[in-house]
């Protein structure tokens, strides 16, 4: 759940630098697993009031969730993952990452390359310059430390088997049909298996688009349709768990 605290802390942040106005969490392929598992943390805070409990501690990640918080918006959510045959996901997993979490393994698989997310030839030559690599901002194309890549497992098995099955946050998705870096089926399994009225719940497919769907010719259009969802809920008041 590290990565799912740090997201936290930031959009606690947020909240509180913007308390009069609707909040919305977001994020983009393994960061959008984040956000889904964080609002499903949120959504169980505000039904059980388990802040009570004592079940998160004592620190401010266990106190009750922004009074604000409106729902959730993802890219390419990573929910699905194409990964090793079992035995050797069970070996980096449980035997070596605990014990060598840093190492990078040069076996190590990265489907996050360049090839597999961006369509446009002029996009992913600027995104592989050496300008950008220079700047250290990606990690497109390299592979995992064996505890992140341990860490984006149990997130993805999290999503899927605890957070999606009881969800009922309103959120909006977009996908690329063609994204070989987190397969579509991630999203569809989301629409499929959560909670969320359907008046509650926006997705978008985007046909032939590759990972980056920020990053297609498709974006502008990708962005309003976020923003008319976004607005609609703004102007319909915001959402309340119960309501």
């Amino acid at each position: 759940t590290v990565n799912r605290d740090d997201l936290e802390a930031f959009a606690r942040h947020a909240a509180r630098e913007h308390e009069d106005v609707p909040f919305f969490i977001g994020g983009e392929s393994y960061g959008a697993n984040l956000a889904i598992n964080l609002a499903g943390k949120w959504q169980e805070m505000m039904e059980s009031d388990s802040t009570e409990k004592g079940k998160y501690g004592d620190c401010e990640l266990a106190t009750p969730p922004p009074p604000q918080f409106s729902g959730f918006v993802v890219n390419a959510p990573a929910i699905i993952g194409d990964l090793p045959p079992w035995p050797i996901t069970y070996a980096l997993r449980y035997v070596l990452a605990p014990l060598t979490p840093t190492w990078v393994p040069p076996f190590m698989p990265n489907p996050v390359n360049a090839d597999a997310i961006w369509s446009d030839e002029e996009v992913r030559a600027l995104e592989t310059s050496d300008h950008n690599k220079d700047l250290n901002l990606s990690g497109c194309g390299k592979a995992f430390r064996l505890g992140t890549a341990a860490a984006m497992i149990t997130a993805l098995e999290n999503a899927r088997e605890v957070t999606i099955p009881s969800l009922k946050v309103p959120f909006c998705v977009c996908h690329g049909s063609d994204d070989r870096s987190v397969p579509i089926a991630g999203s569809e399994y989301l629409l499929e298996h959560c909670l969320t009225l359907g008046s509650d719940r926006a997705f978008r497919k985007e046909e032939g688009s590759y990972h980056d769907i920020l990053a297609e010719k498709t974006a502008e259009a990708s962005v309003s349709f976020v923003l008319d969802w976004i607005l609609e809920r703004c102007d319909g008041g915001m959402w309340r768990l119960g309501d």
